[in-house]
């Protein structure tokens, strides 16, 4: 875990990354935020530096961030998780509300009926995930690892451009260290399964659904998503709102799958606003900026 110099009396936050990512994705926005918040960045299991687990379900990590809060003895925490971090997320405030004070979702992966909506549903990508980490493997091993952070972050963002210096060599590292461990491969392709058969789900009767989950929430609520989100369109976000009750909606201008390192100060300021919002009382339904 990383964890970031705070003020005094401020508090406790949990950051959760997505597919691809660690800790490290939140260094510029928990910084941007340290007057307000305390926080902690998860490396979730398989990731970054964290063993791999028994299973990769999203209900079995949010039990490991459980466990986390818990060990912190800190209390109740504000919850911001992104994509794959943001279901987490999700299901850890429905679950246990005792431990979420507040909960943002930074386009959290969501059941949606139109494939073409995100680009994580191409059939080479399926074909890949659903064949195991073998063939991830393989592709990965064979790569040149500032090659391949350009072709994700020009996926992910508008402006690739944008992200400094410190956490191009940040994530080159990463993807070397993922080169050199097996374990990392795999966490990708069975948290990827694991997230595709929550997705899947939702659409099933059962109290266990995603959708189902979303509704439960009743902890106050923002929802950030970039405008230009190609992996999950931004024509999710109003839904994914409407879903939990009372959530806010943050659409932040010119950015893509990752606002928060793409436009850190951006996203602090919704944060900073939503936070304030709940120490005086307030809510509202709509920002953009």
């Amino acid at each position: 875990m990383r964890q970031v110099a705070a003020a005094a009396g401020t508090q406790p936050a949990v950051y959760l990354h997505g597919h691809h990512g660690s800790s490290q994705n939140w260094t510029d926005l928990a910084a941007l935020l340290s007057q307000r918040l305390a926080g902690v960045a998860v490396d979730l299991p398989g990731f970054g530096l964290s063993d791999p687990p028994r299973s990769y379900r999203v209900g079995a990590t949010a039990g490991a961030v459980a466990d986390v809060i818990e060990a912190g003895r800190s209390g109740a925490v504000h919850l911001v998780g992104n994509s794959f971090g943001g279901t987490v997320a999700l299901d850890l405030a429905a679950r246990r509300p005792d431990l979420v004070r507040s909960l943002t979702l930074i386009s959290p992966a969501m059941p949606f009926l139109q494939p073409r909506w995100s680009s994580e549903l191409s059939p080479r990508l399926l074909r890949r995930i659903l064949g195991g980490s073998g063939a991830l493997r393989r592709e990965l091993a064979a790569v040149d690892a500032e090659e391949y952070v350009e072709a994700v972050l020009a996926r992910c963002c508008v402006r690739p451009s944008a992200i400094g210096k410190a956490r191009l060599r940040e994530a080159i590292e990463e993807v070397r260290q993922a080169q050199a461990s097996p374990s990392r491969l795999d966490a990708e392709a069975q948290s990827f399964r694991a997230l595709l058969w929550e997705l899947v789900r939702a659409y099933l009767p059962g109290r266990t659904s995603l959708l189902r989950r979303a509704r439960a929430v009743r902890v106050p609520t923002l929802v950030v998503w970039g405008d230009h989100d190609r992996v999950l369109d931004v024509r999710l976000a109003s839904r994914v709102a409407g879903l939990i009750p009372h959530a806010r909606l943050a659409i932040v201008r010119d950015a893509g799958h990752l606002p928060h390192i793409e436009q850190p100060g951006r996203v602090a300021g919704f944060l900073a606003a939503f936070l304030d919002d709940l120490r005086a009382g307030a809510r509202s339904s709509l920002a953009t900026g």
